[in-house]
């Protein structure tokens, strides 16, 4: 019998890294009452996706981080009555109404529920940076993710117990131990690349920046290598997620300064140019993405992207695409085959658009028209079956592509 422990072994691997939009049903859909903890590495996005989560419930997050706070500020401070030590919790324990109310007779106040920030029915209480936090802290932090209250008092049942960390490999943390991971349940967080081209897109990160990932995107994230060569030089950037996001800030911002003539274009070509930004793009990201980037600007960027083959179809636009026909760059015309759909969204094109769009389809070899239609089709059925009602599309389309697709979508 073959032995497949190495197959197994990589399947549970790839099964226990749990993208986006898993994290986000189990967010969502785990009992209230089960605490919840998402491991990653640092800039992947572990802190957006539970705030997604908290956005569709419709309700609050409390984010605490741990690691700038003491045993008192989660327990709460101690105050006498009667001879009897008490705990007066945090304003932004999400306490039942009852226990607010005891709180205001033992303390003599009225009605100061009215300014309790956690005052809501349901929300996510979310206890960030739990393993950069103190032992003390993390045993305190222990009582409120199983048994849901800190002393005598308890949380309200709406309300979700979610912690985010990073790893202990490359990173300055306290580890947990067993008995204190054992109270959540544990996701390892890691969001696909498409995912986060999508939301690239979505948030309106550079073009340059998303064409870069979308061709390169081993440069997404760092390798442990660069994570250990990170973790012992200060002066090192590495990059992430968040990096990614910061340099095309930073590239957005340059091209408003540039186009009032404060300062030169962040993307020109000339030598200096490149070297000033492959100096620039080290304050975010290492040497090596930094390099490659700078590279793919220089001999492989040619500025095509949905939106100028859509909109700003010219002959010189025309004679790149082209080009990347001769030169047999066909990954490349997968890129704009995304970016196109990306730019499209769900409306139907104008005369112009589907007049630029035909003209670029004409140009594509059969393997990239399919790989267009099907992405059109698949993300946006309604405008590409009007767009397919132009004669020449219909030409190069066979029936039997358009009746899969449309078999295919209807299943979706």
């Amino acid at each position: 019998m073959a032995d497949n422990t190495e197959e197994k072994k990589g399947f549970l691997t790839k099964a226990h890294s749990m993208n986006a939009a898993f994290t986000l049903d189990l967010l969502l859909h785990s009992p209230p009452k089960q605490s919840i903890m998402l491991v990653g590495d640092h800039g992947v996005g572990k802190d957006g996706v539970i705030i997604d989560a908290a956005n569709i419930l419709q309700c609050p997050v409390i984010d605490i981080r741990l690691s700038q706070n003491d045993v008192g500020d989660i327990k709460g401070m101690p105050f006498r009555v009667k001879g009897r030590t008490l705990f007066a919790p945090p304003d932004w324990m999400p306490l039942e109404k009852e226990e607010y109310e005891n709180l205001d007779e033992l303390l003599d106040q009225v009605d100061s529920t009215a300014s309790k920030s956690a005052s809501g029915e349901r929300g996510v209480l979310f206890f960030n940076e739990l393993n950069r936090a103190c032992r003390e802290v993390q045993q305190t932090v222990m009582q409120v993710a199983l048994a849901r209250c800190m002393g005598t008092r308890k949380i309200k049942d709406g309300w979700r117990v979610v912690s985010a960390i990073n790893g202990d490999e490359h990173y300055i943390t306290t580890a947990l131990d067993l008995a204190l991971k054992s109270r959540f349940r544990l996701i390892r967080f890691k969001p696909s690349v498409e995912e986060w081209l999508a939301w690239a897109v979505k948030n309106g990160l550079h073009p340059l920046v998303i064409d870069f990932i979308r061709r390169f995107n081993t440069m997404l994230d760092p390798t442990d290598q660069l994570l250990r060569e990170g973790a012992t030089d200060i002066m090192m950037q590495v990059r992430n997620r968040r990096a990614w996001e910061m340099f095309s800030d930073d590239i957005k911002e340059r091209e408003m300064l540039a186009a009032k003539g404060e300062v030169p274009h962040p993307l020109a070509k000339t030598k200096d140019d490149l070297a000033m930004l492959q100096l620039r793009a080290m304050t975010y990201i290492d040497n090596i993405a930094a390099m490659q980037f700078v590279s793919y600007l220089e001999t492989d960027y040619q500025t095509l992207n949905g939106d100028i083959i859509l909109n700003k179809w010219t002959k010189g636009v025309e004679k790149k695409v082209k080009a990347i026909m001769a030169a047999g760059r066909y990954v490349e015309l997968s890129r704009y085959a995304d970016s196109i759909v990306e730019t499209i969204g769900k409306p139907k094109l104008t005369a112009t658009q589907k007049g630029n769009l035909t003209s670029y389809y004409k140009l594509l070899n059969r393997e990239s028209r399919v790989r267009l239609f099907k992405t059109y089709m698949h993300e946006s059925k309604t405008s590409c079956l009007d767009w397919y009602e132009d004669k020449a599309v219909r030409s190069l389309t066979s029936e039997a592509l358009l009746d899969e697709e449309k078999k295919e979508t209807a299943e979706a």
